[in-house]
């Protein structure tokens, strides 16, 4: 992972909330990379430690739908992040990550296909939303704009 580091001196409470931020959601990205090893049962349950609202029930379908067509994601992403604006003193945020997806991709366990996550790089608007003091992810976004690593 790849963190942008601040045009300038950041205060320790914006410090506070970025490690949050990103520990939400590269925790919630862990999830979906290991998505076949959640129970169906559960899934709800370990997706709303980090996630609310429309990514909640985004995701949670996205799992549901790949564990019922016995798909498997294999292989790793590249995460590289950066801020556009500062988080402040508010309860929302956007954080912005640039995704390789160049060494990702998935397993078909019924067809006993493999396949690649395409194009190699996306870039993804993340918003989050501070729920009860506990920063989630609310909503995802796959911009049109273009990134590299």
């Amino acid at each position: 992972m790849v963190l942008a580091a601040p045009e300038g001196p950041i205060s320790d409470s914006e410090a506070k909330n970025r490690r949050e931020i990103e520990a939400a959601w590269l925790n919630m990205w862990h999830l979906y990379e290991t998505l076949d090893k959640i129970p169906p049962e559960r899934i709800t349950s370990e997706l709303s430690r980090y996630a609310y609202g429309p990514a909640l029930d985004e995701y949670n379908e996205i799992i549901e739908r790949a564990q019922n067509q016995q798909l498997k994601n294999t292989g790793t992403v590249r995460h590289r992040i950066w801020w556009e604006p500062p988080v402040g003193s508010s309860d929302v945020a956007l954080v912005i990550d640039c995704l390789d997806f160049s060494k990702f991709g998935w397993e078909n366990g019924a067809k006993k296909t493999v396949g690649k996550v395409g194009p190699v790089f996306d870039e993804y608007e993340i918003s989050v939303f501070k729920d009860q003091g506990t920063w989630k992810v609310s909503k995802i976004n796959i911009s049109d704009r273009k990134c590299s690593f």
